[in-house]
């Protein structure tokens, strides 16, 4: 049983890891957003859908009035911190768990600690991204 748990935590570990790879590819700055949804307008033109490029116009214009790459940092800078104290909760519930002795709660924990740290590594890689996009302007 234990074994399976550790090799659940693995795979959960692995999937949100990877997704961090992937994170860096998105569109992070204002200008990047509203790029993006331009071309799902152009494509959803080309395919005749209506309904989405009503839905798509929409949301193009509300990038346009109210995102800013400030407010954007700080979202991303607060996700930062908000997996931070994720990790530093899941520390604490692994250091209980190890003082308690009960092996599958140890392992129950250690899976949520590398889960909370991949999603810390998401949330910083997106960081960067913002960081690099904003750079690379």
């Amino acid at each position: 049983m234990m074994k399976n748990q550790l090799m659940k935590g693995i795979v959960v570990l692995s999937a949100l890891v990877s997704f961090s790879a992937f994170a860096a590819k998105g569109s992070y700055t204002c200008e990047a957003k509203a790029k993006e949804v331009e071309n799902q307008i152009s494509y959803a033109k080309a395919h005749g859908n209506t309904h989405r490029v009503t839905g798509l116009t929409k949301a193009l214009l509300d990038i346009q009035q109210y995102c800013t790459n400030g407010d954007l940092e700080e979202d991303y800078k607060e996700e930062v911190q908000d997996k931070l104290e994720d990790v530093a909760e899941r520390e604490a519930e692994l250091a209980k768990a190890r003082i308690k002795g009960d092996p599958d709660k140890i392992i129950k924990q250690e899976n949520k600690l590398a889960e909370a740290k991949a999603e810390l590594e998401k949330a910083r890689a997106e960081l960067e991204a913002f960081y690099a996009e904003l750079k690379a302007k």
